[in-house]
């Protein structure tokens, strides 16, 4: 999971001085720390990648669903998403499909890079890699 919001958010936060990173609480379980690191990893590996430095404030705030009405929004679209990957199920994503700009199928090594799916390369059930 960690290397995965460390793909997230590698080429995003430099673009903004400004970062703020709203997740959901939906347990006890303490996630913030893991999350800050992960965002740290990536910051170092633009850095890295680049040979830049980024100079950004990045805070990283947990928050329930029903007290930031963004995080429900974005997990309705990931529900969608998963929706369509896993069942084939495209209804839902085809409701939102003009709101997303960006899908990319990140464990699909063997169609890079056509498995970033976008406006000229629109999102398929059956493009994607099997699960």
């Amino acid at each position: 999971m960690i290397d995965l919001i460390v793909k997230l958010f590698q080429n995003q936060l430099h673009t903004s001085q400004e970062n703020v990173v709203y997740f959901a609480v939906r347990s006890n379980r303490a996630r913030q720390e893991p999350l800050e690191n992960a965002i740290r990893t990536a910051i170092l590996s633009f850095e890295e990648k680049w040979k830049t430095k980024i100079h950004t404030d990045i805070r990283v705030l947990a928050q329930r669903p029903e007290g930031e009405p963004c995080l429900q929004i974005i997990d309705y679209m990931n529900w969608a998403v998963q929706r369509a990957v896993v069942r084939g199920e495209m209804r839902f994503l085809k409701f939102i499909e003009e709101k997303i700009s960006l899908i990319i199928d990140l464990y699909d090594f063997d169609r890079y890079p056509n498995n970033y799916y976008n406006k000229k390369n629109p999102f398929e059930h059956k493009k994607i890699s099997p699960l």
